[in-house]
């Protein structure tokens, strides 16, 4: 999938994500196989009907709390998104390579930046002066 020049999302990534989706599709299968089983034997003897007649509500209720943090969260996860994105645009603007997907390798010339080039774009500041070192 590609926007403009940049490639959004490799093939590669796509087969990943679909091979993580079935794999947890086969877990919450799997998991509620279980539940079932578990409320079946639990519901056949007196003793443990009380059991039984919770377990749902004891599988659904951290379910429930978790979905309600994350719900929370999301607002700060868009803005780590956002903000990734706009430092990478930043990065790539200048010609700066950060290790990600894309990264192609290493300069020729030294990775060392020397002293009287680190405040140049795209960084902002001024140099310290003699008594801040």
């Amino acid at each position: 999938m590609e926007l403009r020049s940049h490639q959004l999302i490799q093939a590669q990534q796509l087969r990943a994500m679909g091979y993580g989706l079935i794999k947890m599709l086969r877990v919450v299968a799997i998991l509620a196989i279980v539940y079932g089983y578990l409320n079946l034997v639990l519901g056949l003897y007196p003793w443990t009907r009380p059991l039984a007649k919770r377990l749902f509500a004891m599988v659904l209720d951290p379910l429930r709390t978790m979905g309600t943090a994350f719900l929370h969260t999301l607002p700060n996860l868009v803005f780590l998104a956002l903000l990734m994105i706009v430092i990478r645009d930043a990065f790539n603007e200048y010609g700066v390579q950060i290790m990600t997907p894309a990264y192609e390798g290493d300069p020729d010339g030294p990775k060392v930046v020397p002293r009287e080039q680190w405040f140049t774009a795209p960084a902002v500041g001024s140099p310290p002066t003699s008594g801040e070192q």
